[in-house]
């Protein structure tokens, strides 16, 4: 095999890595919509929580219904917040393309959030701020009920900002990793392509009478 030619830049061997690269930073940008969503709500639900557990313990009843009045329109708001994401036409390409990229990025940096309660994985990120980090894991004494399971403070990993170095990191990971992909596929097209060719020029030869 002639690695030269194996690794020739053409144009077509571009296309895979492109997709790659616009598959991954789609994803990138609706985590990045996930996360400016906790970083509005989440500090005043985690306070609204932690003020329930304060005036109960001080058997203050008053405050209780006006503060979960409060948690219930920040839930909505941010529900309706959350609707309009995932009505977004960008969303399902990048929920089903998801899996895919994990598949062939394995330092895909994954959102932590999603990962809290349910154990830790290697390489995930955060895409909250770190105010909003600490406001969660404040709120976060013993078991809660936050985003809808039971977390614990030790559960969640260390506050990890996703930064441009990871990013190019990824990027530039799926490039090599596309290129090297499409010249195979190149490669394997051109070797049928003349196989295919020595076959109809060896039954163009004259048969001998």
């Amino acid at each position: 095999m002639n690695w030269k030619e194996f690794l020739r830049l053409e144009w077509k061997k571009i296309i895979i890595p492109v997709i790659f690269i616009v598959l991954f930073l789609n994803i990138i940008n609706t985590l990045h919509s996930f996360g400016l969503i906790e970083d509005k709500y989440a500090c005043d639900i985690s306070r609204g929580i932690r003020d329930i557990k304060e005036f109960r313990k001080r058997n203050d009843t008053s405050p209780v219904n006006t503060t979960i009045n409060r948690l219930e329109n920040l839930s909505e708001s941010m529900t309706d917040e959350i609707v309009a994401i995932v009505n977004e036409l960008l969303y399902l390409p990048a929920i089903y393309s998801f899996a895919f990229i994990r598949v062939i990025d394995p330092f895909f940096p994954t959102s932590c959030e999603f990962y809290a309660g349910i154990g830790n994985y290697e390489f995930c990120q955060y895409y909250m701020s770190e105010e909003t980090y600490d406001c969660i894991i404040n709120a976060l004494p013993g078991p809660n009920t936050f985003i809808g399971v039971d977390l614990w403070r030790d559960e969640f990993k260390s506050y990890t900002e996703l930064g441009v170095p990871v990013l190019l990191f990824n990027i530039i990971f799926l490039f090599i990793e596309g290129y090297i992909i499409s010249c195979l596929i190149v490669f394997i097209y051109r070797k049928i392509r003349g196989y295919k060719k020595r076959v109809e020029d060896f039954s163009d030869i004259p048969k001998v009478a």
